[in-house]
């Protein structure tokens, strides 16, 4: 894959994979949290929406999160979805619809952002089964499966940097510039999840003499952006 290929990829699954098995364990998950927030509306009010909330706490604490408990609380936003999507024998449901196409599109780009591993090739694979379905049955899932995975693909070039690129440096004066403006922003942003702000924070790092032109670019493109930001995340020293 090329730059110009990873900028302008429709699917996220050749952007997963150069991933290495080994990247953050947060940014992971927090792919997978934002997937599923792209369908917060097919999302059960009991149950999936609580289990996103905790899922996303869980992320922020990576480290010491058990893998048991992470993969529980992924599989209570899951489950109450798997009739939608698989028949008992394990197949997909005849007759989708183009709510269900975005959801089994969630569903296997963040089994495959969860693991990179062996998890990531059966979701691959899964995932081409879905999209030869969703062709022959019509124009409504065929379009939201394609518009689905398109924004899965910004996702993970939001929450990732270009591996094209060097990572930025910020310079510590420019974190300290007037009384630590640029981090305060991106701590309100991060916090409030208020992304409509990152125009904002990308005036205050020019004004404290930032001239990282892709920090700058990032921070005023349209998104989406989500938890994990590599902007935000950046500013704020997470990983």
């Amino acid at each position: 894959m090329t730059e110009q290929e990873w900028q302008a990829s429709v699917d996220p699954f050749p952007l997963l994979r150069l991933l290495p098995a080994g990247t953050c364990r947060r940014k992971r998950l927090l792919l997978v949290c934002a997937a599923w927030r792209l369908v917060w509306d097919s999302l059960p009010e009991e149950g999936s929406r609580p289990a996103l909330g905790a899922l996303e706490d869980l992320a922020e604490s990576a480290g010491a999160a058990q893998r048991s408990d992470v993969e529980w609380t992924a599989m209570q936003i899951e489950e109450p979805l798997w009739p939608q999507v698989w028949d008992d024998g394990g197949g997909f449901q005849p007759g989708w619809g183009a709510g269900t196409a975005a959801v089994a599109a969630t569903m296997l780009v963040g089994a495959a952002a969860f693991d990179l591993g062996d998890a990531y090739l059966a979701a691959e694979a899964e995932a081409e089964r879905a999209q030869e379905k969703v062709l022959r049955e019509g124009a409504a899932p065929s379009r939201a499966w394609a518009h689905q995975m398109a924004l899965l693909s910004a996702c993970v070039r939001d929450i990732f940097l270009n591996p094209f690129r060097p990572s930025p440096c910020l310079p510590p004066a420019v974190l300290c510039w007037n009384d630590g403006t640029v981090y305060r922003l991106a701590q309100g942003i991060y916090d409030e999840r208020a992304f409509d702000r990152l125009p904002i924070l990308a005036d205050a790092l020019l004004d404290a003499g930032c001239d990282d032109e892709d920090l700058i670019a990032h921070c005023r493109s349209a998104g989406p952006h989500v938890r994990g930001c590599w902007a935000v995340d950046l500013i704020l020293g997470k990983e």
